[in-house]
């Protein structure tokens, strides 16, 4: 659930631990461990990666990934209250979307599905 992301890190120690990863080490595999990051790249393929993933949302479900980034954006500044009636009305629409149709479908014919962001 979106609304514990930003209490989990800051309970966690996330700034002080960012704060620690830059004064003492620069390395990707040190953030890594830490958790600071989940992947990195060389220099040499972050712009191929960076449009794989621009690709890959771009090919999602349009009205799920609006749903998701209504959720996680601004989740620290929401009530629990709030979060969940925010996520509930992304389920909804997701549900309600004729992408949520094509996703089963494509499932069940074993193809990609081809989202049309409705």
């Amino acid at each position: 659930m979106a609304y514990f992301c930003p209490r989990i890190h800051v309970q966690g120690g996330y700034p002080d631990r960012l704060v620690q990863w830059w004064r003492h080490c620069h390395t990707l595999y040190e953030a890594l461990r830490i958790g600071l990051v989940n992947e990195g790249w060389p220099n040499s393929e972050l712009k191929k990666r960076a449009h794989d993933l621009a690709r890959e949302l771009a090919e999602a479900p349009a009205v799920s990934v609006a749903g998701v980034l209504r959720c996680v954006v601004g989740a620290g500044e929401r009530s629990l209250q709030e979060a969940l009636y925010e996520e509930r009305r992304a389920v909804l629409r997701s549900l309600r979307s004729k992408d949520r149709i094509e996703g089963i479908t494509a499932f069940l014919e074993k193809r990609k599905p081809r989202f049309n962001a409705e």
